[in-house]
């Protein structure tokens, strides 16, 4: 899981998983030498999805990401559909789970560490914790944290909050992976972390690889400016759908496309920055 792991976008036509933009999709991140994917994460629009379609979804990126890591996306407010979800992506060929913390109905300490405990249970595979409290609506705390230390399939966390806030969070025996890419750039430089979860590199994988090993990027830092404009992932599917990479940026509600401003907005930057990298 270390080094460059992309978040992969569900691609939709017509309210149905589009399988064809997917494998292009795929296709794309392999030919500029991403072997890492998180698949029905956060970006993927997890929550949207159907328990089948997960399903479907990771037996589709297995049988064409031969000899890469694929991890998995569980999230659940309830342990016991997190469980079921943990144990069909082990038998669906997932090399690693992705695990949000529990969300609306939130958790407390106690609760999470079982949460998390009640996974590693039922897999052997590496397990990465995911403190996103813009999400979640908390933030994970150090006790929680050094709390899931003890399982030995927890080898990650993939923090989304600031630099600082992460170096408080760190627990030795457990690597930290950046999942903003707002602070990817403070993350390696200030945090030392192993790797990162991207968004951006969806559209920019080179050029996310890059400002990974610390080469600045005007292009990247605008890229950062615009997604966060609108809820992920819907600025990143319109723009994948504007250089072809994708055939719809169709996303579920309550989601919605980015309104006609943003749009244009997306479409300048396109012709700024010469297309995917």
């Amino acid at each position: 899981m270390n080094g460059l792991t992309t978040a992969l976008a569900t691609p939709f036509v017509n309210g149905k998983i589009c399988y064809r933009s997917l494998e292009k999709l795929l296709d794309f991140q392999i030919l500029h030498d991403v072997t890492s994917f998180v698949v029905a994460g956060t970006t993927g629009e997890s929550t949207l999805l159907s328990h089948r379609e997960k399903i479907n979804l990771l037996r589709f990126c297995r049988s064409r990401l031969d000899g890469c890591t694929l991890i998995a996306g569980i999230s659940s407010p309830s342990t016991d559909q997190a469980v079921k979800q943990a144990v069909y992506a082990t038998a669906e060929g997932a090399d690693a789970l992705l695990v949000s913390p529990p969300y609306y109905s939130k958790c407390t300490e106690e609760g999470y560490v079982r949460h998390i405990e009640s996974i590693c249970k039922c897999t052997s595979l590496p397990v990465i914790l995911y403190n996103v409290p813009s999400r979640s609506g908390y933030c994970l705390t150090l006790r929680q944290i050094g709390g899931c230390r003890k399982f030995p399939n927890v080898t990650h966390v993939k923090q989304c909050v600031n630099v600082e806030k992460a170096k408080q969070l760190s627990v030795d025996g457990i690597d930290v992976l950046c999942g903003d890419d707002a602070l990817l750039p403070q993350y390696i430089e200030s945090l030392s972390a192993k790797g990162a979860i991207s968004v951006i590199s969806n559209l920019f994988p080179t050029l996310t690889a890059q400002v990974m090993n610390g080469k600045h990027s005007d292009v990247y830092q605008n890229c950062v400016n615009l997604l966060a404009k609108e809820v992920n992932p819907t600025m990143i599917k319109y723009l994948l759908y504007k250089v072809g990479l994708i055939s719809s940026p169709e996303v579920r509600l309550p989601l919605t496309l980015p309104d006609e401003k943003l749009q244009k907005e997306a479409d300048e930057f396109i012709a700024f920055s010469g297309g995917v990298m």
